[in-house]
């Protein structure tokens, strides 16, 4: 039976059943016995996914790839430079390369306030990032490439105000890398939230 573990360690096993017109349908559960047949092998045209904002995991049609795999090795390696990096997780989902924040961003960060103060999380920064992998995570930057042969792309983020809660555009086409280094910088810091960006 094929079976995929998500970023919290919960295994997931793939199952199909058949709908009233006799279409297959494929589903995920994590029940070893369950509800409809197990399933062997991933079927042709479909790819797991697992949505990064709570863990599910579903399969979805295959998706294009947009962006190349030494711009995800460029969005790594500066995600591993921020102070806690297990605060981001990043994810390629057809012309959207997004990267995702904590929703436990502000118990991290704020000071004696913060998740490594409380006692229970005293003893290593791997139990701080235990805890964020089981929780929830928020699109915070996206970069945007319609076409996928083109090496430019432009970059927004979301705003979170009443009025607003959407994406909003920061910055127009540019390369890939000079708007990653650009951004990614200011992540989990006040001049992120900044309209002017400096």
């Amino acid at each position: 039976m094929l079976e995929y573990t998500n970023r919290a360690g919960k295994t997931y096993y793939l199952r199909k059943s058949v709908t009233k017109t006799g279409k297959p349908r494929y589903f995920f559960s994590q029940k070893i016995e369950g509800k409809g047949e197990p399933v062997e092998l991933l079927p042709e045209g479909r790819e797991i996914y697992e949505r990064v904002e709570d863990g599910q995991v579903f399969l979805r049609k295959h998706q294009t790839k947009h962006f190349l795999e030494e711009e995800t090795v460029l969005i790594e390696s500066l995600l591993a430079t921020k102070p806690m990096p297990f605060r981001y997780l990043y994810q390629e989902n057809g012309k959207y390369l997004t990267i995702y924040e904590t929703n436990l961003a502000s118990a991290l960060c704020n000071g004696g306030n913060d998740l490594m103060s409380h006692s229970i999380f005293k003893k290593t920064e791997d139990v701080a990032a235990q805890l964020v992998s089981t929780g929830g995570f928020t699109a915070v930057l996206r970069f945007y490439r319609d076409d996928p042969e083109s090496k430019q792309c432009t970059v927004e983020r979301f705003c979170f105000l009443g009025r607003i809660d959407d994406w909003i555009c920061i910055n127009g086409s540019d390369s890939f890398k000079k708007l990653a280094e650009k951004y990614i910088r200011l992540l989990g810091t006040d001049e992120f939230y900044n309209p002017l960006y400096g």
